[in-house]
């Protein structure tokens, strides 16, 4: 964000957090409001966050503190408080004058989040999106079916309204929600299985519902478990593997190294969610490989740098001849004829054709072997960067990803993803 576009953040921020009111703000909600934004342009979002929060304490229908929450949020990587904080500011005075501005940071948020995005047109209303850990359950809004989950956002119009999710084996869920004008409004629902739906299930003799997992699972592949030295962390705790390769996790965020003799260690981050399997699997780069590949990049960057110092060198020196051979014909085309020759080479010495022929022939020879060296500079250093490239690739694919997709099979056979993003993006 600009520095005027943060002024004029900011002060849109101040006079949507008093306008609302007739009344005179307390001391206590200036100050601490304005201690807030103030730690926010400073970059201090710790200490922001505590004044904004007090504020929030003295009087939460102002939406200033919730906006500038949100922004605090947004620039910690915290999507989830910043899309609640600004949708509560957009809650609170869908009006302000800062209202295209917050429904930008919230839209932002969603999209960081990794929330499915909303490509239609809001018209005067909303949109809605609906995701539950049951795929396939039903959705009805206002008493009309709506689809099932997970359902993508779609427009509605804005206000209060009732939804209902339910699937046959587990219990319903029923909300009000309140549709906000011109954002998306995203509901998760958590369903739980109904206890009565299986005895009637036995009775009947037909399978009961699966009960809803609880915890996740991370697969590393033969592959690398087959390598000499073979070890496994779980955020550096060594962890030992299942008979089937497997590590059971509760759903969270999990850094896994593995490492084996000789080979580079590879870390990858697994997002894992209740009834997600995460499967690792690759090569682990042979350290001594990438070392030689390093080794002969150098080499070859030594070698292109001291090719181009000898390119140069040549070339001062075909420069030197070239003007030695120039300055042998304009002599002697400017010789004086009316004038005996001893006495012309009192002022300049006589050369010869063959000195001039000398001359030229070094110009052209060292000429040519400076544009060689040159050439050839060139090429070792393509080869050197190929080779330092290499390497470089294989140090960096051990590290895991700044992003990164994992897909999502729940216990009743719905399927989905999940994206992660490692750290805050700058806006």
């Amino acid at each position: 964000m600009s520095a005027a576009a943060a002024r004029l953040v900011l002060a849109g921020a101040i006079i949507g957090a008093i306008q609302p009111s007739w009344a005179q703000p307390s001391p206590d909600l200036t100050r601490e409001f304005q201690a807030g934004v103030d730690a926010f342009r400073l970059g201090k979002y710790a200490e922001a966050k505590d004044h904004l929060q007090r504020a929030r304490t003295i009087d939460p229908k102002l939406p200033g503190p919730h906006r500038f929450l949100a922004a605090v949020a947004k620039a910690t990587g915290d999507w989830n408080g910043c899309i609640e904080s600004a949708r509560e500011a957009l809650r609170l005075n869908p009006q302000s004058n800062e209202a295209g501005d917050t429904r930008k940071l919230h839209d932002d948020c969603r999209q960081s989040a990794g929330r499915a995005p909303f490509r239609g047109e809001y018209g005067d209303g909303g949109a809605i999106g609906v995701s539950s850990n049951v795929a396939g359950a039903s959705i009805t809004i206002r008493g009309l079916g709506y689809g099932a989950t997970p359902l993508p956002p779609r427009p509605l119009a804005a206000g209060d309204i009732d939804i209902v999710v339910e699937k046959a084996g587990w219990l319903p869920v029923k909300r009000t929600i309140t549709v906000l004008p011109l954002v998306v409004t995203d509901v998760v629902v958590e369903m739980e299985p109904d206890p009565t739906a299986a005895t009637v299930s036995n009775d009947l003799g037909v399978k009961p519902p699966p009960a809803a997992p609880t915890e996740g699972w991370v697969a590393i592949g033969a592959g690398l478990r087959g390598l000499p030295g073979f070890a496994i962390a779980v955020d550096g705790k060594p962890v030992t593997l299942d008979a089937k390769g497997e590590l059971t996790l509760p759903p969270g965020e999990y850094t896994v190294e593995i490492t084996a003799t000789g080979r580079d260690a590879m870390q990858r981050r697994a997002r894992i969610a209740k009834g997600q399997k995460r499967r690792i699997d690759g090569e682990l780069v042979v350290i001594s490989q990438r070392e030689q590949r390093e080794f002969r990049g150098h080499i070859f960057l030594a070698s292109g740098a001291a090719l181009a110092v000898g390119g140069f060198a040549t070339m001062l020196l075909a420069k030197q001849a070239d003007t030695e051979a120039r300055d042998i014909l304009r002599i002697e085309k400017g010789r004086p004829t009316t004038i005996p020759l001893d006495q012309t080479t009192q002022i300049e010495a006589l050369h010869t054709r063959a000195e001039y022929n000398d001359a030229h022939d070094r110009a052209k020879r060292w000429a040519l072997i400076s544009n060689i060296a040159y050439g050839a500079a060139v090429v070792s250093a393509g080869v050197s960067v190929g080779y330092l490239f290499l390497a470089r690739r294989e140090k960096r694919i051990s590290a895991p990803p700044k992003l990164a997709v994992f897909p999502i099979v729940d216990a009743a056979g719905g399927r989905g993803a999940v994206m992660s993003v490692e750290g805050a993006l700058s806006w």
